[in-house]
């Protein structure tokens, strides 16, 4: 298989597509932060899932 430079741009579209969604869905019921919140599992995977988001985004604007 080779990589086309159509292959790469698409790729980091839908990177940036799925950071978009991840950004909408973490951002949905976000708690406040407080210091009894910030231990509990919510707040570690929305943490979680904004670290994938960074990511994602970042190969995302770099590949457009």
């Amino acid at each position: 298989m080779t990589i086309t430079p159509t292959a790469l741009t698409r790729a980091a579209g839908l990177a940036a597509v799925a950071a978009g969604a991840i950004f909408i869905g973490v951002n949905i019921g976000h708690p406040h932060l407080d210091a009894t919140s910030v231990t509990t599992t919510e707040v570690i995977v929305r943490n979680s899932l904004k670290v994938l988001m960074a990511a994602l985004a970042l190969a995302g604007i770099t590949g457009m």
